[in-house]
């Protein structure tokens, strides 16, 4: 199984994209790309996080370090010319125009990415989608969610809702092997 995480908790934007292999007991996973791009120099000259600037930098970067992130796991295929979508007609997989303008309506500078990149690559091998939805700076986690439904919508996989403390807890389980690899330890 193959995972596509999303993390905008707070200052930070993250993709990471894990191959998951074997039982729960005892899984195995493999990082093939994990970008995350820091917001605390931004930050810094309000003395903390600034929740609407967080969001704006997310809105800003979640396009571009999902395209870094499929390309670092050799996802990223280049869909046959004149796939568009338009307000009359949908993506492959089924979604309406009407509900990805809805999902990204408040994130223009997001929508605007996302029409520009997303028609033009074929759906990567993804099997679910995960993304933060809590704690965190809510207009933050908001940004990385609605990212999250527009690609389900056009994808046409499940998003997952992760908490982010749990994240945390069980990155701590996690044994490092090698090259990228991961399993659950005891």
């Amino acid at each position: 199984m193959k995972i596509l995480s999303i993390e905008t908790s707070c200052d930070e934007t993250a993709i990471s994209i894990v191959e998951a292999q074997g039982e729960a007991s005892g899984a195995n996973f493999n990082v093939l790309a994990n970008i995350t791009l820091s917001q605390a120099k931004l930050h810094a000259e309000y003395g903390g996080v600034f929740p609407n600037l967080a969001k704006r930098e997310h809105s800003k970067n979640l396009v571009p370090v999902l395209k870094q992130a499929l390309e670092n796991a050799d996802m990223l295929k280049i869909a046959p010319q004149g796939r568009t979508f338009s307000r009359r007609s949908a993506p492959p997989q089924g979604p309406t125009f009407p509900a990805i303008l809805t999902t990204l309506e408040r994130e223009p500078q997001m929508l605007a990415q996302f029409l520009e990149l997303i028609p033009t690559i074929e759906k990567p091998e993804i099997d679910v989608i995960g993304v933060t939805n809590g704690p965190g700076l809510e207009p933050a986690l908001w940004v990385g969610v609605n990212f999250a439904k527009a690609l389900s919508l056009v994808w046409n996989i499940p998003v997952i809702p992760i908490n982010h403390m749990e994240g945390h807890i069980f990155a701590a389980l996690l044994q490092k092997i090698k090259d990228g690899k991961i399993k659950i330890g005891s």
